[in-house]
């Protein structure tokens, strides 16, 4: 079994079974053909998709989900939806956040909503590899902020991983990323997953 990232557009690449994650918070300029929006395919090529998921539903308006929900269906009848919820317990209410993910808004509307304050954030493109001489940047910032205020360094499990800088990894606070599914979800994806063996 070899899972593949951002392997959709990606033909030459033989496989069996295609889940395409779409992201709702992202506004409908996002979804738009690359020179003017993100995507690298038209609409109709979720038509190839084993399965087209639904993610960060939460907080988002009915009008936003089912507006996308309906796009999808013109092209990919096989639609589920996932909910994530990112968690951490700080005694600190200031955070400064580091991230080099996808979608980092999400992630700041999350923490705002647990009843943190991100005070600063160093955010960076999405599997990002954090070089030493930034990492030092980062910490010499963190350390200003940290003389003025009483603030947690934090950043996600999937960046934490690529950080080598020994007072970082000493201080730093990591988000932890809660997936669920409904039943439905569970069926469809098993559903799917059973016929490949």
């Amino acid at each position: 079994l070899a899972i593949i990232d951002d392997g959709f557009s990606h033909r030459q690449i033989q496989r069996q079974f295609d889940i395409v994650l779409f992201d709702v918070s992202r506004s409908r300029a996002h979804y738009q053909i690359i020179p003017f929006g993100f995507m690298r395919e038209s609409w109709s090529a979720l038509t190839r998709a084993s399965l087209v998921i639904l993610t960060k539903l939460e907080n988002q308006e009915i009008g936003r989900i089912n507006f996308y929900r309906n796009q999808i269906l013109k092209h990919q009848e096989n639609l589920v939806s996932l909910h994530f919820n990112s968690e951490i317990k700080l005694k600190e209410k200031n955070v400064f956040l580091v991230a080099g993910i996808g979608n980092p808004e999400a992630l700041i509307q999350n923490l705002k909503q647990q009843g943190y304050q991100v005070i600063r954030s160093k955010l960076y493109e999405d599997h990002y590899e954090f070089p030493l001489s930034e990492q030092t940047k980062i910490w010499n910032e963190f350390q200003q902020l940290k003389a003025e205020s009483d603030v947690a360094l934090v950043t996600t499990s999937k960046d934490l991983i690529k950080l080598i800088h020994p007072e970082i990894l000493q201080n730093i606070k990591t988000i932890d990323l809660n997936v669920s599914m409904s039943n439905e979800t569970l069926k469809v994806l098993h559903e799917k997953i059973s016929q490949l063996f």
